[in-house]
This record gives C-alpha cells, sequence and structure tokens, in this order.
C-alpha cells in the first residue's frame, strides 16, 4: 500500500564565528502534525545542556505504515525576518534512505543520522515497545571502580534513557565479562545465551556475533568504544534500545541483561538492566 504524511518541522538554529570559537546550537523547535489521525508528534522540545549545547528530543508516533515518504527541505537565513537562502529540495524519502545518493541531502542526514531510529529503508510505522523499566547497578571494589551514575529517565510513556557512568580509578588491561539475557516466566529464567568474553579481545575484532547483537544496541551511547586499557570515567549517556537495531527475532515478553565485569579475574561490579518487548501494540 502507498501512503502519504504531510507534517511540518521547524528547525531555527544558531551559528555564530567568534574568533577561533564556533557556535552552532539549536535556539527554537516547531512541530505540527496536519493529520493526527495518522501521526502524532509525542515529544518536540529542546534541551538546555550548556550555554552553547542543546538537545532536541524529537518523537512521532505513526498509526499506520508509510510507504511513501516525499520530503521538502529549505534552508532560511533571518536578515528583516527568514528568508530562503541557499536551498530548497523536494525528494522521495524512501528512495533517499535506500542509495543515499544525493550529496545536498546527505550533508543534512549526516548530522542527524546518530541520533535517529529513521535509518532503515521504509515502510515506518510504530509498531514495536522496547524500553528499559530498571538498571541497578553495584561495584563488589569500591576501591578500584566507583559506580557514578545508573538512572533511568523518562522521557515518554514509551520511552526511557540509560545515563551509567563508572569511574575505574586505575587502569585495567585485562576485563572479562559475562553476559546473561533472561527472560521472565515466574521469574527471570535464562534465554538465548549465557556467555562470557574476553572484552579486550572483543574490542580489538568485534568477532564475536552473540556480543555484537548487544553491542551494537549500545555503541553510539557509549564511551567503551575503544581497545584496552580503560581507566576513568567511561559509561552510556543517554542511551536508549532502538528496536531497528535488533538484530535477532525477539517475541514480546520481559528481559533483563546481566553483565559482571571482572578485572584480572576479580569481579569488580555488575549492571543489570531490565526491559520490556512487545511487538506491534
Amino acid at each position: 500500500m502507498t501512503v502519504r504524511l504531510t507534517i511540518s518541522i521547524l528547525l531555527l538554529l544558531q551559528l555564530q564565528l567568534q574568533c577561533s570559537a564556533t557556535v552552532f546550537k539549536l535556539t527554537n523547535a516547531v512541530c505540527e502534525s496536519f493529520n493526527k489521525s495518522w501521526v502524532e508528534f509525542e515529544l518536540c522540545r529542546l534541551r538546555a545542556v550548556s550555554r552553547h549545547k542543546v538537545y532536541l528530543n524529537l518523537n512521532v508516533t505513526l498509526h499506520q505504515p508509510i510507504n511513501d515518504i516525499h520530503i521538502k527541505g529549505q534552508l532560511m537565513k533571518k536578515e528583516n525576518g527568514y528568508k530562503p537562502w541557499l536551498y530548497s529540495v523536494s525528494f522521495n524519502g524512501c528512495q533517499f534512505i535506500r542509495r543515499r545518493n544525493n550529496p545536498l541531502i546527505k550533508l543534512v542526514w549526516d548530522l542527524f543520522k546518530e541520533y535517529s531510529t529513521l535509518n532503515h529503508t521504509c515502510p515506518y510505522v510504530t509498531g514495536v515497545v522496547f524500553k528499559m523499566t530498571n538498571a541497578v547497578c553495584e561495584s563488589h571494589n569500591k576501591s578500584w571502580v566507583i559506580i557514578e551514575t545508573c538512572r533511568l529517565h523518562a522521557l515518554q510513556r514509551n520511552k526511557t534513557i540509560l545515563n551509567l557512568m563508572v569511574n575505574i580509578l586505575y587502569p585495567t588491561n585485562s576485563i572479562s565479562m559475562r553476559m546473561q539475557v533472561m527472560k521472565k516466566a515466574n521469574g527471570y529464567k535464562p534465554w538465548i545465551f549465557d556467555i562470557t568474553f574476553d572484552a579486550c579481545k572483543f574490542m580489538k575484532n568485534k568477532s564475536n556475533k552473540a556480543v555484537k547483537v548487544v553491542f551494537d544496541l549500545y555503541k553510539d551511547f557509549s564511551t567503551i568504544n575503544h581497545s584496552c586499557p580503560y581507566v576513568g570515567r567511561n559509561g552510556l549517556v543517554g542511551f536508549y534500545p532502538a528496536p531497528e537495531k535488533l538484530k535477532l527475532p525477539l517475541p514480546t515478553g520481559d528481559y533483563l541483561i546481566l553483565i559482571s565485569w571482572k578485572f584480572y579475574n576479580r569481579l569488580q561490579f555488575v549492571t543489570n538492566v531490565y526491559y520490556t518487548f512487545v511487538e506491534d501494540y
């Protein structure tokens, strides 16, 4: 089925060149749906993190699948009001995502792609709930590892983010991890895999396919994206699980990922994160 959809998103940005410093930040965001029976904006909000850094949280619920997306993008510059500047382009969104061969569109896409769930081909539909429900972290050796933050923050009904920050007080070149995936059925029971692996080796070659399934969920939000040694503050910032990054079929249910971290074969800390997954809600 081919469907068409009209929504409006206005982003105002401020670009200032001051000596050798560059300020490039969002100053306003306005989103509007012209067909709320099909599309609803759950969130369209800026959040100031620092004086020159602002986050945009934008979430859209689609009530029906979309196979045909036509997008008009216009770049405006403020001069006695906002006036057209440089670009005004219309393009097929589904075709661009398949090929990404329009260099002009790709310039804008590259700004957003790491933060977007729109990174797969059409159709688009909101049919999955995949969110965290709890996070429990514990250090077993506070002389080496301090858990600074391990907290969920609800952005909306079906989306929570995890901020997890661990301070490793001394360098480590030996990290062994045990990863268990559990499913709730009269309590949490082992499900799919329970593996122990050398994390330093994995970060060099990423050849363990089972570990990579979980790693791919976290990697865009993690500071643990280099080879050993690790020292200082490491963790996840603003992490949320994206269904399209899940590389294995998952039945509806509640899940728990247990991870035990050992340095030089000694247990240092654990990170346990609870999830709920609902298909086609």
